[in-house]
């Protein structure tokens, strides 16, 4: 004689197939939404003459206290977006210190942007321990609305708050002051 054969197994197996299968599908379904309305970063050159896309922050060194690209309004501004990891950012803090030093000059500020906000604590350190003392904030906001996809990644933003330059592998301090004298910057000798 046979064993018979249970006939509630399958059903609850398709039943589970079923669920797996809806369930995933609405999984699919939310990504396709989420992806149709966020769009890709922007392109870092069509930037170039725009206004600045927000950036703000804590201090990552100074105490916490509230940093923003707002704040420097009627200033030249150099964004700077690093990670302390980062051996080119690393072989660059020195040329952003030698601007940093005739900043002045031009009336000019630097912020430097942590790539990932699991390093910002890292980068302050790194920053400190090396004597660059400008304000440096965790802003994942920043890093997408510049559309950075690699560091190290400056922009120059003008007084007016508008994207003047845009340095893709690092900065030359000779090439940034003969931009800004270039651009007739207030006060330069």
């Amino acid at each position: 004689m046979t064993a018979p054969t249970t006939v509630t197994a399958v059903p609850a197996r398709r039943r589970l197939v079923l669920w797996v299968a809806a369930g995933t599908g609405c999984v699919l379904a939310a990504l396709v939404t989420a992806f149709a309305f966020v769009g890709p970063p922007p392109d870092t050159t069509q930037l170039l003459g725009r206004p600045a896309p927000a950036v703000a922050g804590s201090n990552l060194g100074g105490g916490g206290r509230p940093v923003s690209l707002r704040n420097y309004a009627g200033r030249w501004v150099l964004v700077d977006f690093a990670a302390s990891w980062c051996v080119p950012c690393q072989q660059e803090l020195p040329k952003l210190q030698a601007f940093a030093r005739s900043a002045a000059r031009y009336h000019a500020a630097l912020i430097t942007v942590a790539e990932s906000p699991s390093d910002g604590p890292a980068l302050a350190r790194y920053m400190s321990a090396h004597g660059a003392h400008w304000p440096a904030v965790q802003d994942p906001q920043a890093v997408v609305s510049y559309g950075v996809t690699g560091i190290p990644t400056v922009f120059l933003v003008d007084p007016d708050g508008i994207i003047v330059g845009y340095y893709p592998s690092g900065v030359s301090p000779s090439g940034l002051d003969s931009f800004i004298r270039t651009a007739g910057a207030s006060g330069v000798s």
